[in-house]
């Protein structure tokens, strides 16, 4: 009896670590890279190898407990025509400079498992998923996307005081 005990309190105290314990190593990996000024070479030395050796601005890491995605600049601004006016698209950064960095986890978990607080986040649901929203935060540069009210993707891109880089 005493050692069921033991064993029910060591497992309570595990599941507490992990719901309320330290920041995951996946989140802290993201947070290392410095955007629009880290580099691919970055990227590969924090986050591993890219998924497939096809060298792309678009580059997947496996991680434990999910998958980075990293996109890079391409070096140049490009102009596209929208609804018949020119518009300038992308970074005034050096080629392979990390534009954007999104995380997808393997188990979806409840924004409360990072102490994640909406306020002053934007919101919208996603129309063709059903109960999908979007949390948006253009001054820290963050997206939470959750399905059935839990994260799906967490995406850190260039905050506001950075849209000095924008192509314009």
């Amino acid at each position: 009896m005493r050692v069921k005990i033991i064993f029910l309190l060591g497992l309570v105290l595990f599941s507490s670590q992990l719901v309320f314990g330290k920041e995951p190593e996946w989140l802290k990996k993201m947070k290392s890279l410095t955007l629009l000024s880290s580099t691919r070479n970055d990227a590969i030395r924090i986050f591993g190898q890219p998924e497939n050796d096809n060298r792309s601005y678009l580059e997947n890491f496996v991680l434990e407990g999910g998958r980075i995605s990293v996109q890079y600049s391409t070096g140049k601004c490009k102009t596209t025509i929208i609804d018949g006016k020119e518009v300038k698209q992308g970074w005034n950064v050096p080629e392979w400079t990390v534009v954007d960095v999104s995380f997808s986890p393997n188990k979806r978990f409840k924004p409360e498992k990072l102490k994640i607080s909406f306020t002053g986040f934007r919101s919208y649901p996603i129309s063709d998923v059903p109960n999908a929203v979007v949390y948006e935060n253009d001054e820290l540069g963050v997206d939470y996307s959750l399905t059935k009210g839990k994260i799906e993707f967490i995406t850190f891109r260039p905050p506001e005081k950075l849209s000095y880089l924008h192509c314009e």
